[in-house]
């Protein structure tokens, strides 16, 4: 982010960062509440919250040996 300050994208990050958290914690919330309407057994949001979350580490670890491969570094931030 250091970098980018000059740039004034520092706070730009940050906002985006934070709406799309706030996003998908109310897509979360709203899939949770839409199952729990549908009766769905309270065992399988959390069988599936995991498997989101297991998705999201697999995606994460993916993109982070991409630019290794490539041997370019990441930027500090």
């Amino acid at each position: 982010m250091k970098a980018r300050e000059p740039q004034g994208d520092g706070n730009l990050a940050v906002a985006l960062s934070e709406s799309a958290l706030y996003l998908g914690s109310a897509l979360g919330a709203s899939l949770g509440g839409f199952a729990l309407a549908l009766q769905m057994p309270v065992d399988t949001l959390s069988i599936v919250a995991g498997l989101v979350a297991l998705s999201g580490m697999g995606v994460q670890a993916w993109l982070w040996k991409r630019p290794h491969a490539r041997g370019m570094a990441c930027p500090d931030s």
